[in-house]
């Protein structure tokens, strides 16, 4: 009788990053590149009564890793709360090399983002399922405004 969470496909699907520059020979280049290509990224989500929120980038990361490839996860946040994340990272070597992105929801709101013009990624308001790549186990309703209820 126990969930198990057993998605059918990766989180994460890396695209590349149309019209990008080559990748910087330094980190520290590299890394300005990246905050540059992040402000390409925005979205928005739409709650249930149909009301539009829009998403904006923070364009300094939560992650930066140097390993094979150099990469860093970006939050597309309302205020300063993340609702989806952007993972960009330096791929391939010499004239191979290119920036890729992926982009992973943080929300159970339905969901676009974009990068410049163009729709790349999309989600349905969903709580998940055991076989998709997105899930929540527990949903938490407050019953009221009442101090008494959350006792």
């Amino acid at each position: 009788g126990d969930k198990v969470w057993r998605p059918s496909r990766p989180g994460l699907a890396f695209k590349p990053v149309p019209s990008a520059p080559v990748p910087a020979y330094t980190a520290a280049a590299r890394l300005r590149q990246m905050q540059a290509l992040v402000r390409d990224f925005s979205a928005n989500t739409i709650d249930d009564k149909g009301s539009t929120w829009p998403l904006r980038p923070l364009t300094k990361p939560l992650f930066r890793y140097e390993a094979k490839d150099d990469g860093a996860l970006f939050a597309l946040v309302q205020g300063t709360d993340p609702e989806a994340f952007v993972v960009l990272e330096a791929r391939g070597e010499g004239k191979e090399a290119h920036w890729e992105y992926a982009v992973a929801r943080f929300t159970d709101l339905e969901i676009r983002v974009r990068l410049k013009d163009r729709e790349v990624f999309s989600g349905a308001h969903t709580l998940g399922g055991a076989n998709e790549t997105y899930q929540t186990l527990v949903v938490l309703k407050k019953p009221s405004d009442s101090p008494a209820d959350f006792d």
